[in-house]
């Protein structure tokens, strides 16, 4: 079988090589099986996809079994961790810690950042097998969301080198200034608020599960307003990460502030539209914003339903209203989940995910899926779609990509 390849439009590609040699705790379901994964990584311990199991005691059961190594455990969302004392002693300075050896948010990354700083002698080789590995499954594209100017730059030129595209947007701390003469630089990545997993996604109304609980905004409107016209101005196109129906209004508000202010062409975007309010869909159309969704987050509907109660699931997961409605970019978020193909497929036509829960499906066609995660986000990145200069060669059973070529150029072959 031969098909255009495919181009993540949300993802963390520099995240993912530094994850691909922690400690996946996707199937830990106790304090026994947590310790038993751990034990295998080297130091600095770092475990990654953990979901708190029943009568999980954070920092403190870290520290237990691990008194001399630091240990840090990260949520499968990416917007919480946990830290044993001494990984508190190692890279918690600056941070914002609770009891447990909890952090949240922003914080999550400044921790991180420190521990990747220890990966820096072999941060090239380590970049160079990731965008390999995106390679042999016929991925040849795709923008980090979210990373530093330089980083962006040396992310782009070792990518360049095995021929895979490689686009990015930079971080809320970073100015227009920064991205200037750097081609590969989109513009300006923001977060509204955090997630649902964590309870940090902005909702108007409190958690179904939580009460008294409504999630944060992580910016007031005045500073929101004034980072997105600064950017906007400059002709940067802006992407937003936005979770709960609070940040929605919000980040919508703002936009159409910003937008009746300094009308010009755009590719503004919003990233993740979990929770909508209604008639979301209709705002984001009327003001030709790109939905950025990731079908890969299907399988939280079941437990979503917990978190804020069937009357919002309603306008939760909309997939295929978006799609039918409004310009839509598909990625993965890899590697808050994986970042095969085949699960963004299955999580946009799967239709079990909300027929489980007696939900109205919001899935798509597998014709409709593969243009989207192909064609689609190629025209979105300007790649052409032409089979002659992009294409993957598959072997269907079992699925294996046999050949990918990519600008002309066989850039990996079985």
């Amino acid at each position: 079988m031969v098909t255009l390849p495919f181009i993540d439009a949300h993802f963390h590609p520099l995240q993912l090589a530094y994850f691909r040699s922690a400690v996946d705790l996707k199937n830990v379901q106790d304090e026994k099986s947590l310790v038993d994964a751990l034990e295998k990584a080297n130091e600095p311990i770092l475990g990654y996809h953990f979901v708190e199991y029943e009568g999980f005691s954070g920092g403190d059961v870290l520290t237990r079994y691990f008194p001399d190594v630091p240990v840090i455990v990260i949520r499968t969302c990416l917007h919480k961790l946990w830290m044993n004392a001494e990984a508190v002693k190692r890279f918690g300075e600056g941070v914002q810690i609770a009891d447990d050896g909890s952090v949240v948010e922003e914080g999550v990354w400044t921790v991180i950042d420190k521990v990747f700083d220890s990966y820096k002698d072999v941060k090239k080789n380590i970049v160079r097998d990731m965008f390999t590995y995106l390679l042999s499954m016929g991925i040849v594209g795709g923008v980090e969301m979210g990373i530093s100017p330089d980083d962006g730059e040396f992310m782009s030129h070792v990518a360049e080198d095995i021929g895979f595209h490689y686009f990015y947007f930079v971080k809320s701390q970073y100015d227009p200034l920064d991205c200037f003469g750097k081609q590969r630089c989109l513009g300006l990545k923001l977060f509204a608020d955090g997630s649902l997993g964590a309870r940090t996604a902005a909702m108007i109304d409190e958690y179904s599960d939580s009460p008294g609980e409504k999630g944060i905004l992580n910016w007031d409107d005045e500073h929101l307003y004034m980072k997105m016209k600064q950017w906007h101005d400059a002709g940067y196109d802006i992407s937003i990460h936005v979770i709960g129906d609070r940040a929605l209004e919000q980040v919508m508000r703002m936009y159409r502030h910003v937008l009746a202010e300094s009308p010009r062409p755009h590719r503004h975007r919003i990233e993740h539209l979990q929770i909508m309010y209604p008639g979301a869909i209709k705002d984001i159309t009327d003001m030709g914003l790109y939905a950025s969704i990731q079908p890969t987050f299907s399988p939280e509907i079941p437990w979503a339903i917990e978190r804020v109660g069937r009357h919002r699931m309603a306008y939760g997961y909309r997939w295929k209203e978006l799609i039918d409605s409004t310009f839509t970019l598909i990625g993965t978020d890899a590697p808050v989940y994986g970042v095969s193909p085949i699960d963004v497929i299955d999580g946009l036509i799967n239709d079990k995910y909300w027929k489980d829960v007696n939900l109205e499906p919001a899935s798509v066609s597998l014709g409709k899926a593969v243009d989207l995660y192909t064609a689609g986000n190629m025209r979105y990145l300007g790649l052409f779609t032409d089979l002659d200069i992009y294409r993957v060669e598959w072997d269907i059973f079992p699925i294996k990509v046999k050949k990918v070529i990519s600008s002309g150029k066989v850039v990996y072959e079985t």
